[in-house]
């Protein structure tokens, strides 16, 4: 790495080796066992290193959903815009149940006490599901209404409340019923 400035040089290909390390981490072992200890092996880089990108753990998932684009925004469009916001839902119930939902919910629970990574997450998520929504009905043929942002919280709401609140898991018949 070539960084020209003043203190230790941080680099672009380090910082890119820890993100795949934490998301890679995170799926192999879950939440409950996702370190910095285990980042830092697993990127062959010291805690130092990790620690002055990042605050915490959640602060180092928050980046590396939004580096590798974790959530609706992945959805596939089909034209059919029911098959395509079931896709939105089904892709919201991955990221906030399984294997993930430590890691959000820890995401989400720091967002309460720090505003700069909440208001990260929202810069991230907001504009990243409505666009999804966009997609859907660009892809479908129909004009997009003018409350796209009220569609998306119809959608994706009632996910994040089953999944975050109640620990409930949407079935496949909820997930068609809400959609």
């Amino acid at each position: 790495c070539t960084d020209k400035r003043l203190g230790r040089p941080r680099c672009e290909e380090t910082r890119n080796r820890i993100l795949e390390s934490a998301i890679e981490e995170l799926a192999t072992c879950g939440w409950e066992n996702f370190t910095i200890e285990r980042i830092a092996a697993r990127s062959k880089v010291s805690k130092v290193t990790i620690y002055r990108w990042w605050a915490s753990k959640a602060h180092l998932i928050l980046d590396a959903y939004i580096q590798f684009g974790i959530c609706p925004l992945n959805a596939e469009v089909s034209g059919d815009l029911r098959a395509d916001f079931r896709a939105i839902v089904e892709i919201t119930v991955d990221v906030f149940s399984g294997h993930k939902s430590a890691a959000a919910k820890a995401v989400i629970a720091a967002m309460q006490s720090d505003e700069e990574m909440a208001r990260r997450f929202q810069e991230f998520w907001c504009p990243a599901t409505e666009s999804a929504v966009r997609r859907a009905f660009a892809a479908s043929g129909m004009s997009e209404p003018a409350n796209v942002h009220v569609i998306r919280d119809l959608l994706i709401g009632p996910i994040c409340l089953k999944c975050l609140v109640t620990g409930d898991q949407p079935t496949n018949p909820y997930i068609d019923e809400l959609v």
